[in-house]
């Protein structure tokens, strides 16, 4: 500006006069654009009506700015112009550079354009403007910071600027540049608070900020979608302004919230509250809850932050892990009882053999009225009794050997209830009242029906002895579609299943006496009231080898479901029984470690008719068949340490190529059993056997035409 402006003279006064009064109309246009802007500054909307401002009061319609754009932080500036200057591509292509920043700094107030000098700060912005034909150019400075400048062209009226047209651009300029640096924190707050609010918006856990008097101030959407889940009549979240916490959080979902929650903010700290569970009719969800309090100084202004995480799945997830856990230990327990069972059984089955084979045979010799004809027939039944105990022995240990083939389990429960041992348990428990709901046409399933047989039986008893007193039972199969279980826990193969289904309406069990149900000897009932102790294990050695799953529901005084599922098979194929005549003149020979056992076949096997030799060992079975034939060979499994029947077996298809043979014993490894039988040996028999059994195996064995040619 220049100084003789300033001068104190009469001519000077006048014109300083003229400019005060210009200077107040601008405040007096400025203070109403900023009136206008202050409350929601509109940073574009700003700057046109500024420059369409001093259009008017510089009479110019060629006015333009170029300044940085709140939010543009790429060093790039934008262009804003009327007039001639609307569209000009020169004018665009002027920068703020630190040049004109340096310049701008050090000449604060605007100027003529020819008496503006940037050669030595930007070179090229000087003649850019003057070809332009811009008369005059003021900077928008704030504090030390270049914002931007503004160019206005000729006036319309062809009247040159002077100093005052100068002194009252710069004055305009200053008046409105607190404004237009507010716009840069206006929309700095505006991104900031956009940015929070997308961020808020975005994050996975649900957050709720109450008020000092735990009113509502605000959710996030995640919040809000976790209310909805619960709480369907909510609309928006607007809606919850100033709700109270206790009615965000109700009592009836969100149980006991309200109180923890207010609690755990009056302490005034940060802390976790874990694992708090809101529950629906139909949803349960568990929730991490992070409570933090930021202090103000009146309720009001305070905020209580309180942050949901919703930690359900991994919950869910530690569920299902600790209940497969459970049963992995449940399954190692039976596992462990299994082979210790196993190894008694076997030992029991050699020393049960001569008590079950003799009598049989002792009672063919005696007389029809001899008197030890009845104590040889209660031998004989009790040592039978003793092993189905130890038959049951070796189902839980799972080496039991099952004929497997399709299978009516409707049948087979039928069969069971026609029999003799139902009849008895029905009637010493008259006063338990049956429903029998067996679903016809239902598919088969893969089994072994004697053992199924003992499934039902189990189960059946099992219910009658829940109902000292009396109750109802009900007995029922379906067949279902399914891919998980009842109880929720297990994930099973998605297929059809048959569903045996045994309820009572007895004392029921609690959760611990549940996971404990399928031990062996675990009851609730009296000790030796009933049952060998072994009936519900026998139940889950079973189900586990027909490949199938149980289930069971039971509260304490509300009875017990037990729930069986069978994979469903192919169609069920019926075939005609075959009946036999077990004579015959063959010669056998029996293979036997254990003398006893041997001495009982030899006698079983002669009294048909057929010519037996025995040998003790593998080594000795051998040594004979060098130098003799025979038409079949009846071989335990399990003989001398590192010779078994197997062994035994191979050495000998070395000598007879086509030697037919039966495998009998106590406990075997069902892969080597199963091995023999590919090399070409026949049924396989459990012992204790009976006579008829040994006898109807024997014949249809030494019938048998087709042998395997795979020898290897």
């Amino acid at each position: 500006m220049n100084n003789n402006l300033l001068q104190n003279n009469g001519k000077s006064n006048s014109r300083v006069s003229s400019i005060s009064e210009k200077q107040l109309l601008a405040l007096d246009a400025m203070s109403k654009l900023a009136n206008q802007f202050s409350n929601k500054p509109d940073f574009d909307k700003l700057i046109s009506t500024l420059l369409l401002t001093l259009s008017g009061q510089f009479t110019v319609s060629d006015i333009f700015t170029i300044l940085y754009k709140p939010g543009v932080h790429d060093g790039k500036s934008t262009y804003f112009g009327f007039g001639k200057f609307k569209e000009n591509d020169s004018l665009k292509s002027l920068k703020l550079t630190m040049g004109l920043r340096r310049y701008f700094l050090e000449n604060n107030n605007g100027g003529f354009v020819p008496e503006i000098d940037t050669n030595d700060y930007e070179p090229k912005f000087k003649p850019i403007v003057k070809e332009q034909r811009v008369e005059i150019i003021c900077p928008i400075i704030h504090g030390d910071n270049l914002i931007g400048f503004i160019g206005m062209g000729r006036r319309i009226t062809r009247k040159d600027f002077d100093e005052g047209d100068i002194e009252l651009f710069s004055t305009f300029i200053n008046t409105i540049t607190p404004l237009i640096a507010s716009s840069y924190h206006f929309w700095e707050l505006t991104q900031l608070s956009s940015w929070y609010h997308d961020i808020l918006n975005n994050v996975k856990q649900g957050v709720f900020v109450f008020d000092g008097e735990y009113r509502l101030k605000n959710v996030n959407k995640a919040a809000f979608d976790i209310l909805k889940i619960f709480i369907p009549q909510l609309v928006y979240p607007e809606s919850m302004q100033k709700m109270p916490l206790e009615e965000v959080f109700p009592e009836k979902v969100f149980k006991n919230w309200a109180e923890q929650l207010t609690n755990k903010i009056s302490k005034i700290d940060s802390d976790n509250i874990t694992e708090l569970i809101a529950q629906s009719a139909d949803t349960k969800s568990f929730y991490d809850v992070f409570v933090c309090r930021i202090s103000g100084e009146t309720e009001q202004e305070e905020n209580i932050i309180i942050t949901l995480d919703d930690i359900t799945e991994r919950k869910n997830a530690e569920i299902q892990e600790k209940k497969l856990q459970e049963q992995l230990e449940r399954a190692q327990r039976m596992e462990s009882l299994g082979i210790l069972a196993g190894g008694v059984a076997h030992d029991l089955n050699n020393m049960l053999g001569p008590l079950v084979g003799y009598p049989e045979l002792m009672l063919m010799k005696l007389p029809k009225d001899s008197p030890l004809r009845k104590q040889i027939t209660i031998m004989g039944r009790s040592a039978r009794d003793a092993a189905d105990v130890i038959q049951d022995l070796l189902t839980l240990a799972r080496r039991g050997r099952y004929e497997m083939v399709p299978t009516d389990l409707n049948e087979v429960i039928e069969n069971y209830l026609d029999s003799p041992s139902f009849i008895q348990l029905s009637e010493s428990h008259s006063n338990v009242e049956k429903k029998i709901n067996l679903t016809e046409n239902i598919g088969p399933i893969n089994g072994s029906a004697a053992h199924l047989a003992k499934v039902v039986m189990n189960l059946i008893v099992n219910a009658y002895d829940a109902m000292p007193d009396g109750g109802g039972l009900t007995i029922s199969t379906t067949q279902e579609n399914l891919t998980s279980l009842p109880s929720g826990y297990s994930k099973i193969e998605h297929r059809d299943y048959i569903v045996m289904r045994v309820r009572d309406t007895g004392m029921g069990m609690d959760l611990k006496d549940k996971e404990r149900i399928f031990e062996p000897y675990f009851s609730k009932k009296k000790m030796g009231s009933s049952g060998s102790g072994l009936g519900l294990s026998v139940v889950y050695g079973i189900v586990l080898d027909h490949k199938g799953y149980y289930d069971i529901k039971s509260k304490i005084g509300k009875g017990a479901e037990f729930m069986i599922f069978f994979p469903v098979v192919d169609k069920l194929e019926k075939t005609n029984e075959e009946v036999f005549d077990y004579s015959g003149n063959e010669k056998i020979l029996v293979v036997d470690d254990i003398e006893e056992m041997r001495n009982l076949a030899s006698a079983v096997i002669s009294s048909y008719g057929y010519t037996v030799k025995t040998a003790k060992n593998g080594h000795e079975a051998i040594e004979y068949l060098e130098k003799n034939e025979i038409d079949l060979l009846v071989i335990d499994m399990i003989m001398e340490k590192g010779f078994d029947g197997l062994d035994t077996y191979k050495e000998i298809l070395k000598i007879h190529t086509a030697q037919k043979a039966v495998i009998i014993s106590g406990y075997s490894s069902t892969s080597r059993v199963e091995k023999m039988q590919e090399l070409g040996a026949g049924k396989y028999i459990k012992k204790p056997f009976t006579r008829e059994i040994l006898g109807q195996v024997i014949r249809e064995e030494l019938d048998r035409t087709l042998v395997p040619e795979n020898r290897s």
